[in-house]
Formats: C-alpha cells, sequence, structure tokens
C-alpha cells in the first residue's frame, strides 16, 4: 500500500514539472515593473513603463508590456539605463508581448510608452504575475476630479492621483472610478422655511436639492436681511459665509440640507435664500409668533394657504419652539419675501434664570472615583443670582469658572452656588453665560468584576435644564450590555480616538481658587474627545495627583427638546456590563462543563452517531 502511495506522488510531480515547463518561460524573470498612466478628461490616456527584467538562460524571451493601450515606442538597455535601442514594431505588434533574445545573469531595462481610449468613468491597469516588485500610479491631468471607488486599497491617494505598490508576485489588476463635478450646473431646490417672529427673529431653512451634475459645493444668496448662523447637518461643512458656500461632502447631483438657521437683522421683515444657478427653486413658508408678541398687517409676495395645504407642517413640527404658535402659511417661487407688524403684548422686567444646555463629562479613574466636569449655558437677567447646584452623595466639590474667570461657589454640605453675572443682551437675544464645574464622584467603571453595574447620579437643579448631554468613559476591557437612563433618554456607545491635546500645565486644585486665568481656560477645554491625562486635587488637605486613564469609548446619553429636566429633578444612569477577562473566565467553565458532560455521555454519544 505505501510502495502504491509513493509510487502515485512520484508521478504527479513529473507531470508538475512538465507543466511547469511547458507553461512557464524559464529565460527571464521580472525584477520591477513601474508604470505610470495620464488620464485626460476626454478619456484618453498615456502610459509611460519601465520593466526591468533579469535573463535566466540564453535564447528567447517574451515579455508582457501590458494591456488597455496601444504601443507606441518601446527602448531597451542592457547597460543600467546608460545607452537605449529601439525596438521595431515587428517584435511587439501581438498582443502587447515583445519578443527579445536575452543571455543568462544579465540585467535588461524597458521603457514602454502607449496610448489608450477608455471611458470617462473608469480606469483599470493589469499587471503579469512573478514580478517582485510593481509600482502603479495613475494622475488624472484635468481638475474638479473625485475619486469614488478604488481597488484594491491604494498606498497613497490625493486629490489628482493615486498609487500602489505591491510585492507579493501576484497578478494585478488596478481600478479607480472618477467623476468630475460642475459647481456651476444648473439646481433645482424645493425648500420649507419656518420663521420664528418675536425675541428669537430666525429662518430656519430645509431643502431638498437636485441639480443636473455632480456637485460637492453649494453657493446659495443670502439676501439683506438676513444673517446666517448655522446648520446642524454634520455631513456638511461651511466653507465661506459671504457668500455662504457649504462643501457637501462627497459628489452628489440630489442631497437635503436641514436646519440651515439664519438670524433676521430686519426685526419684521424675511426675504428667502436663493441658490446660485436656481432653476426651479418651490417655498413652503410657515409664519409662527411668540406668545408674548402679537403680529399684524402681514404682506407677502408668496401665495397665502392654509392649514389643510400644509402638509410640509409635519416635517417642520419638531424645530418649533413651545412658545410660538402658527400664523400664517405661504407657498410660491425664489426670490419671495414676508413683511409684517410686530408688537410686545407686556415686558417682562426679568426673565426666569435657564438652564439651556448642559454638557458632563465623566472621567473614572483606577482609584474607585471619576472627575466629573460639567459645563453649563445659563441664561440669567438679573442681579444676585446664584447657579444652584445640589451635587449627589459621596460627592466632593473642586472648582467652579465663570466665562472663562475662576469663581468663587458658595454653600453648604452639597449644595453649591455660583454667582451668575448678567446676560448680555445682542437685538432681542440674551447671549448664554458659560458656567463650568468640576468635582469628584465615587465610580467603579474601572472595577474587575466579572459582572458590572455601575450608576451614575447627577446633580439636581433650581432652574429648569433645556437640552443634556453626558459622555461616560468605559474602559477597554469593558464589554458594555445595556443602560437604563431616568428620565428617558437616549444612550449609545460611542468609540472614538482622542484627540492629542498637550496642555501647558497640568491642573491642579489649586489652581482654581487662586485666580489663575491660564488653567481656568485649560479646564473649560478639556473634554472626552480632548482628555488631559493628570490632574492634582486635594484629598483630606493634600495634593494627590491623578492618572487619569486613556479610553477609547464612551456611554452618550442625549436627551432636547423644552425643558426635559424640570427643576429638582435628578438623572439616574446605571451601566450594566461584563469584564473582558471575566467573560473568558465565564467560556472556561461553561467549555469544561461540556467536556464534562461529553466524557460522562460518551457511550450514548458514540451510540447516536454510529
Amino acid at each position: 500500500m505505501a510502495r502504491r502511495i509513493v509510487g502515485v506522488l512520484l508521478v504527479l510531480f513529473v507531470i508538475s514539472l512538465f507543466v511547469q515547463a511547458a507553461f512557464c518561460d524559464s529565460y527571464f524573470h521580472y525584477k520591477t515593473y513601474n508604470r505610470e498612466v495620464n488620464v485626460y478628461s476626454d478619456g484618453s490616456y498615456e502610459v509611460f513603463e519601465t520593466i526591468e527584467i533579469l535573463g535566466m538562460n540564453d535564447g528567447t524571451a517574451y515579455v508582457e508590456l501590458g494591456s488597455n493601450f496601444v504601443v507606441k515606442s518601446v527602448k531597451i538597455s542592457s547597460d543600467s539605463g546608460k545607452t537605449w535601442k529601439t525596438i521595431g514594431e515587428s517584435n511587439y505588434i501581438e498582443g502587447n508581448v515583445l519578443k527579445h533574445t536575452v543571455l543568462k545573469d544579465k540585467n535588461y531595462m524597458i521603457q514602454v510608452r502607449g496610448e489608450g481610449v477608455g471611458v470617462l468613468s473608469s480606469f483599470s491597469s493589469s499587471v503579469p504575475s512573478g514580478v517582485d516588485q510593481v509600482f502603479v500610479k495613475v494622475n488624472f491631468r484635468f481638475d474638479d476630479v473625485f475619486m469614488s471607488a478604488v481597488s484594491p486599497v491604494p498606498m497613497r491617494k490625493v486629490e489628482n492621483s493615486v498609487e500602489w505598490r505591491f510585492m507579493d508576485k501576484y497578478a494585478k489588476t488596478m481600478s479607480v472610478s472618477f467623476g468630475t463635478v460642475n459647481n456651476d450646473a444648473k439646481v433645482d431646490a424645493a425648500c420649507d422655511a419656518l420663521v420664528l417672529a418675536g425675541s428669537l427673529n430666525k429662518v430656519k431653512l430645509f431643502c431638498d436639492v437636485s441639480a443636473d451634475e455632480l456637485m460637492n459645493h453649494l453657493e446659495i444668496s443670502v439676501p439683506q436681511g438676513l444673517e446666517f448662523s448655522s446648520f446642524d447637518d454634520e455631513g456638511f461643512e461651511v466653507v465661506s459665509s459671504s457668500p455662504l458656500v457649504i462643501d457637501v461632502n462627497t459628489p452628489a447631483n440630489s442631497f437635503r440640507i436641514s436646519n440651515m438657521e439664519f438670524v433676521m437683522s430686519q426685526d419684521a421683515f424675511a426675504s428667502m435664500p436663493v441658490f446660485k444657478n436656481a432653476g426651479i427653486m418651490d417655498y413652503n413658508v410657515a409664519l409662527y409668533s411668540s406668545e408674548s408678541y402679537k403680529i399684524d398687517n402681514v404682506e407677502s409676495t408668496f401665495t397665502r394657504i392654509n392649514k389643510y395645504e400644509a402638509d410640509f407642517l409635519s416635517r417642520i413640527s419638531g424645530y418649533v419652539p413651545s412658545a410660538y404658535n402658527l400664523d400664517s402659511l405661504y407657498t410660491g417661487k425664489s426670490g419671495g419675501s414676508l413683511s409684517f407688524d410686530k408688537e410686545k403684548l407686556k415686558e417682562k422686567e426679568h426673565l426666569a434664570t435657564n438652564i439651556n444646555s448642559v454638557n458632563f463629562d465623566v472621567f473614572p479613574t483606577k482609584r474607585g472615583f471619576a472627575i466629573v466636569k460639567a459645563n453649563y449655558q445659563v441664561v440669567n437677567t438679573e442681579t444676585g443670582k446664584y447657579l444652584e447646584i445640589d451635587l449627589p452623595d459621596n460627592s466632593v466639590f473642586w472648582g467652579a469658572i465663570v466665562n472663562s474667570e475662576p469663581e468663587k461657589a458658595y454653600g453648604e454640605d452639597s449644595v453649591v452656588q455660583v454667582p451668575l453675572p448678567v446676560s448680555s443682551k445682542r437685538g432681542n437675544n440674551y447671549q448664554a453665560i458659560r458656567v463650568t464645574l468640576l468635582y469628584v464622584v465615587t465610580s467603579d467603571v474601572f472595577s474587575d468584576d466579572i459582572y458590572s453595574q455601575y450608576t451614575l447620579v447627577l446633580p439636581m437643579h433650581k432652574a429648569p435644564i433645556t437640552n443634556m448631554n453626558v459622555k461616560i468613559g468605559l474602559s477597554e476591557s469593558f464589554i458594555y450590555w445595556k443602560s437604563d437612563v431616568v428620565p428617558e433618554m437616549d444612550a449609545q456607545v460611542v468609540t472614538y480616538t482622542p484627540r492629542r491635546v498637550y496642555y501647558d500645565k497640568m491642573i491642579n486644585f489649586d489652581a482654581i481658587g487662586s485666580a489663575q486665568k491660564a488653567m481656568a481656560v485649560q479646564v473649560e477645554q478639556m473634554s472626552m474627545d480632548a482628555p488631559v491625562q493628570r490632574v492634582q486635587l486635594s484629598m483630606h488637605g493634600t495634593p494627590v495627583t491623578v492618572q487619569i486613564p486613556e479610553m477609547k469609548k464612551y456611554l452618550q446619553v442625549t436627551g432636547g427638546g423644552e425643558s426635559i429636566i424640570m427643576p429638582e429633578e435628578a438623572v439616574r444612569i446605571t451601566i450594566y456590563g461584563f469584564e473582558e477577562k471575566g467573560m473568558y473566565v465565564i467560556y472556561t467553565l461553561i467549555g469544561i462543563v461540556l467536556l464534562l458532560v461529553i466524557i460522562r455521555k460518551r457511550k450514548k454519544i458514540k451510540k447516536l452517531i454510529w
């Protein structure tokens, strides 16, 4: 039996030698294959190649010069490029294969120039197998080009070129899909406009845009009376505000812009923005007025419609503040405007102190506590007012910063009172005051228990909170399962790479109370995305330096709406999860139990199998 197996193997080996001798060219070996391609706007392209081969035996070599192009000229050098000999067409005309006599152990360099015509949306290039080193570069010799798909993954990709390099000796086909953008293309748009007449005086725009050609920049003409403020689409970027130019990121011929916000600089007049090179531009306009204002004598170049014709209301209703009521509805083409008389019904001497937003960044440490930074945006219209916070149990207050200036806080036990300046007024709007608090709270996020249940209680406040955002750092070995948030808010785990931020000095406790503004600015800048590495805290009167572990994921809890957190209401976040090492122990125990069961029942299992 063994002799038969050995005999079969010998036969297969001999057959493989014959196949190799029949199909493999043993007269030369590819050392390098350098190809550079210039692609032009009409789809034509030029190819420049330098191929280096080594003669393996004396004889005739058949060298592949490349495909997908017509060879125009070939030169060869046998002395490392010192002298070159032009090769006639008869030696390479069939299938772009060069026929040339080579000598054993001699190097040859081959230069090839070719031309081709491809399609206007993609380009591909192939190289043979068995090459020690391959380098391919494709240059796009025209402006406004973008590459949408590149395969395989390139070594380098910049605005107008892409490069590959390989050393694995396999045959390769490189391809790239591309296109051009025309930011002057004709644009059609259908826009819903929300006009808020009252203390806000804002216009919010929601547009579905389509263009004849691909675009990556959109220019919008902002009429007199409006001033661009912001928009909430994270995929877009404002390149210029005058004129207003928006980068839409990936080139497209259709996209949606959500909640683009403008401030009405003229108190009772709003003219709608117009897109550059606009063709058809339809507008639906909803005028809302604040409860404390009376709107009269509305005039518009748009056509007035009733509520039953305004199906667009459902698309914008979520962006209307609760203190605003619908006044009137309109529809029409671009260039329209609204004007009205606005009268304040009653003058309030003071507005209630309100927390517009608060952002919590929670940095757990391996010492059993977490450092919490709370950043508030507060509106206050009265002198002698305080931001009053009731810290959770097992908390130690560190310090307060108001508008980048250290501030002395007051209070007893867990209650902290931070003096507030009066908000400055811009037009009819009050500017928010920045208040930053730092405190320490008990935390066991970095515990080594197999199963972890960590509860974070946030402070209670005397003023209502409109928007809240909480980021709780998690260790890399922590396996998140679920979380409970009371009151109910959205929660998700975010994986990220923190930015490397170099702070001038280590943040320390004493600096907050000693009015060092530079240190206070660093505390304001500290966040989960730009964390500090070391903090010096005062523990029982003794300065202690605490190392904050590097974290690459956090639990983000967000909530929005009008006064989502009421006064004296505490937010409680409970996180459930497992420690990674603990999970390995559980999996090992389960495996051992299964193995013992199999051993004990092996006879029955064997019987079932057979």
